[in-house]
């Protein structure tokens, strides 16, 4: 019976170290990811802001639906649904998309900058401003998902459309 106890105290001290730790981390994160393709700048372009052809490359995503009223759109995947909208888009260079929906627990915004590579190509740095509002998911979102792992599932997906195998940088 006394190792059934060690037991339970041991992991609720986890848990609570493991809150704790989460709980000093902070809200806002910054990851970023570059992949160079060989793509031209102009069909990334049109990949990446062809919202309603999001699921033929990006296989995490099941449809894609617009939101009421025009303006964004929803995702929908394993995870859930996750409405979406452009607050910036400087055709061939640059679009900033920002989660829609201030009731998740998280939220914020990706930047696709696009840079026309000499002889041809493309060099594609997508970076992740983001929050994550419960410590317990900032702890998880940090050191077991990593802040980086959407930007390459999403960056390898886009090489992969291309028909390229080029692989994504962290930085």
């Amino acid at each position: 019976m006394n190792w059934f106890w060690i037991a339970v105290a041991v992991l609720a001290g986890l848990g609570i170290l493991i809150l704790g730790i989460g709980a000093l981390l902070p809200r806002e994160h910054r990851a970023a990811c570059t992949i160079r393709l060989r793509a031209a700048p102009h069909d990334v372009w049109s990949a990446i802001t062809d919202w309603r052809a999001l699921p033929s490359w990006r296989t995490e995503l099941s449809s894609v639906e617009e939101l009421p009223g025009g303006g964004g759109w929803v995702e929908t995947s394993k995870w859930g649904r996750m409405p979406m909208r452009i607050e910036r888009s400087e055709p061939q260079q640059v679009l900033v998309t920002r989660i829609a929906d201030e009731t998740l627990p998280f939220g914020g915004t990706w930047t696709w900058q696009l840079e026309a590579m000499p002889g041809g190509g493309t060099r594609v740095t997508t970076t992740e401003d983001g929050f994550v509002k419960p410590a317990l998911f900032r702890f998880f979102s940090r050191f077991v998902f990593g802040h980086h792992t959407t930007l390459r599932t999403v960056q390898l997906a886009l090489a992969a459309k291309f028909g390229d195998d080029a692989k994504p940088a962290a930085h």
